[in-house]
């Protein structure tokens, strides 16, 4: 029961981290193209 409550949580902080990074990736690609 622990070990799949402590999985549960771990995929839901690397949901939110993949979620930051994609948003953070998008936001610099789109910087990036308001230079040009």
């Amino acid at each position: 029961m622990e070990d799949s409550a402590v999985e549960n949580l771990a995929k839901e902080i690397a949901a939110e981290e993949l979620t930051f990074a994609v948003k953070l990736s998008g936001g610099l690609r789109a910087y990036l193209r308001q230079s040009d």
